[in-house]
């Protein structure tokens, strides 16, 4: 039996290179770097799970900023309480002893207790202001509330002192709110005099302070012509005292 023919392998295209053509170039064979190995490390993570409940803020449970919440408040009404009753009872004995009983000792009772609350608010209130000095600008915009009411005229607050304002005269009134914690000294007035005397050519610098001057810091302006007012001078001023009369009259 003939053996059987091969079969013809099928011709490939020859490149421009392999038919022997000059200005072919040959072309350049990139190495195929091999694929990044996977890490062996397999690391087992559990499921996230996630919850539809609503996050809670934590609130704290102890301080000063510690948030008013119901059972606060009842205990401290219940707290209140047995302060207001014994007042209450005391009071009751009190008109009973005047004759007064029934219904109208409880009226009268009620009557006092409002009277004494509304009585103790009120001087809180007045200690709270006298203990509690106004912030700086509100302190400058008293000052210049004052300057009007004694007749000065164009009033304004200044950026480097902190009230101006003339007297019907025309003289220029220059004062400095000075917001020193402690008295105040030498030290402290030597800047202001720069800024009256050449900045401005006030004829009159005051500087005024709540926690008063040393004895020096009083010489030192007597020697530059610095009329100086404390909190008691100030508390004149604010009782209706002229300004005039407080300068004229300043130590």
């Amino acid at each position: 039996m003939p053996p059987s023919p091969r079969p013809q392998a099928t011709p490939q295209p020859q490149l421009p290179h392999q038919r022997g053509d000059p200005t072919a170039s040959t072309p350049t064979l990139h190495p195929v770097l091999p694929p990044h190995p996977p890490s062996s490390r397999v690391v087992d993570r559990p499921p996230l799970r996630l919850s539809c409940r609503p996050l809670r803020r934590r609130q704290p449970t102890e301080g000063p900023h510690m948030p008013r919440t119901r059972t606060r408040a009842k205990f401290r009404g219940w707290a209140i309480a047995p302060l207001a009753a014994v007042p209450a009872i005391a009071l009751h004995d009190l008109f009973d002893s005047f004759g007064i009983n029934g219904t109208d000792a409880w009226l009268a009772t009620s009557a006092a207790l409002a009277l004494l609350c509304a009585t103790i608010h009120l001087a809180t209130s007045t200690l709270n202001q006298r203990h509690d000095p106004p912030d700086d600008r509100d302190f400058e915009l008293q000052i210049a509330d004052l300057c009007r009411r004694d007749g000065l005229l164009a009033v304004q607050v200044a950026p480097d002192a902190n009230v101006k304002a003339y007297l019907p005269n025309g003289s220029l009134v220059l004062i400095s709110c000075a917001p020193i914690p402690h008295e105040a000294r030498p030290l402290d007035l030597h800047d202001f005099i720069g800024t009256a005397h050449h900045n401005h050519q006030a004829d009159i610098p005051i500087f005024i302070t709540r926690h008063g001057f040393t004895t020096e810091a009083r010489r030192f302006a007597r020697h530059h012509g610095i009329v100086l007012l404390d909190q008691p001078r100030l508390y004149q001023w604010q009782q209706g005292h002229g300004l005039t009369t407080l300068v004229t009259t300043t130590p």
